[in-house]
């Protein structure tokens, strides 16, 4: 499934849509005991028992470097054993291919079994909280692009979409964490 996050902009999903999200994140990262700055994406991927596969190691005219400019996944069963594989382009930036397994991963996490919007708008928004949890741009008291790009390792696109979700968090009441907000704080040692 393509991902593009520069020229993406989010519909709006229900808000407890947003929420349950947030909190997948948390329970995946305890699940895998993600607790440090960068995400390790990489690791989360192979933990989580994916194959990583980057397009130069492709053939030129392979199908899926065709299929998307970024990335897709693919989980198939032979008989007993499961192969899971995330491709990535390695020749984007590295807070480009780190966005792009994230959201592969999601696709992953959710079982989307074929693309439609909401598939892509959960798997964005996953990538997206994921790589920068807003508690912990709060919590580090980050207040610019560059600081969220240099601690998060991120894309300087994403990390714009990230402060902004800050601050909308900020404007509307966030004064107290929610429970799992509280945990994923915790797990980071905060």
């Amino acid at each position: 499934m393509t991902n593009n996050l520069e020229d993406y902009t989010y519909k709006k999903m229900p808000n407890y849509l947003y929420e349950q999200i947030k909190e997948k994140v948390f329970k995946v990262f305890k699940e895998y005991n993600i607790n440090t700055l960068p995400i390790d994406c990489k690791k989360l991927a192979q933990s989580m028992g994916y194959k990583l596969v980057k397009y130069s190691d492709l053939p030129i005219d392979s199908l899926i470097t065709q299929q998307s400019n970024e990335g897709c996944s693919s989980i198939h069963a032979i008989k007993d054993h499961v192969i899971k594989k995330i491709y990535y382009n390695d020749s984007q930036v590295v807070g480009r291919q780190r966005y792009t397994i994230m959201h592969e991963i999601a696709h992953g996490v959710y079982e989307h079994k074929e693309e439609s919007d909401l598939a892509d708008d959960i798997a964005n928004f996953f990538a997206r909280y994921s790589l920068v949890p807003t508690p912990l741009i709060h919590k580090l008291k980050v207040d610019s692009v560059d600081d969220i790009v240099e601690i998060f390792n991120v894309s300087h696109a994403l990390a714009e979409n990230c402060l902004k979700d800050y601050y909308n968090w900020l404007e509307y009441g966030k004064p107290t964490l929610l429970p799992y907000e509280s945990k994923l704080l915790e797990l980071f040692g905060y």
